[in-house]
């Protein structure tokens, strides 16, 4: 199953979590029910990779994104020689995925986020693909959330605005409609998840 599947699977598991303890009156963000709830579908394993040969990272930091990034692009010998790559916006990343030779990025949102928030997630995740010159481990980055309404449009014009002329970086967007069997009185009876696609043209291996 490829890793936008995956992700879209673990959203809505992390949905049907949220409405559950939502149900039972426990405060509990819906951000971290999606992110712990994407990380179990990702362990099932992402394209031909079997779950076992993953390491499947919560809330790493970026500087230690950006370090795995450079040093395994360049070497450690190399990296200690050179300015460090930077990523403007510091903090965390909810899932950092890693195998042998790769890795995958993946940034969550709760329901409906707005285009601001969108956009400093794409920029950040456009920074780490850059890292050496684009040349780097990192095989994807993605930005998945939900949505009440079909908004795939409104995310392709964003996307199209994000990438410019650029041909360096490439990104897809996924958006599957999901039926809830919910009353409207009760719950959600339909909403879509969304997942946003960034690759590098040009990688380690490619």
């Amino acid at each position: 199953m490829e890793i936008h599947d995956r992700i879209s699977q673990g959203i809505q598991h992390g949905v049907n979590r949220h409405w559950r303890y939502t149900k039972n009156l426990l405060q509990i963000k819906p951000e971290y029910l999606l992110t712990i709830s994407v990380a179990d579908a990702l362990s099932e394993g992402i394209a031909n990779i079997h779950g076992i040969d993953l390491t499947i990272k919560l809330e790493e930091p970026t500087r230690s994104i950006s370090f795995n990034l450079m040093s395994n692009a360049i070497g450690l010998r190399e990296y200690f020689k050179m300015l460090r790559h930077k990523v403007a916006r510091h903090g965390k990343v909810d899932i950092f995925v890693e195998s042998e030779k790769d890795c995958w990025i993946v940034e969550l949102k709760g329901f409906d986020p707005s285009s601001v928030e969108i956009n400093k997630d794409l920029v950040r995740l456009t920074e780490f693909l850059s890292a050496n010159d684009w040349s780097n481990n990192c095989q994807g980055a993605f930005l998945a959330f939900p949505t009440l309404i079909d908004q795939r449009v409104r995310l392709e014009r964003m996307v199209a605005t994000h990438l410019g002329d650029t041909h360096t970086l490439m990104a897809t967007v996924h958006s599957d409609k999901v039926w809830t069997d919910e009353d409207p009185e009760d719950g959600i009876p339909v909403y879509y998840t969304n997942c946003i696609s960034l690759t590098a043209s040009t990688r380690i291996g490619a």
